[in-house]
């Protein structure tokens, strides 16, 4: 009896992730610059 091996899919789990995370990392970027200009960090 002949096995079927499972393919991957072309396509990821989660198709706009990458993106996603590239627009939340630069709006933290932004929101960190705009606290940093205003005196709000104190680091």
């Amino acid at each position: 009896m002949a096995q079927k091996i499972p393919k991957f899919r072309k396509r990821s789990y989660f198709p706009g992730f990458p993106e996603f995370r590239r627009m939340a990392e630069k709006a933290l970027t932004a929101m960190i610059k705009e606290a940093n200009v205003h005196g709000l960090l104190t680091c």
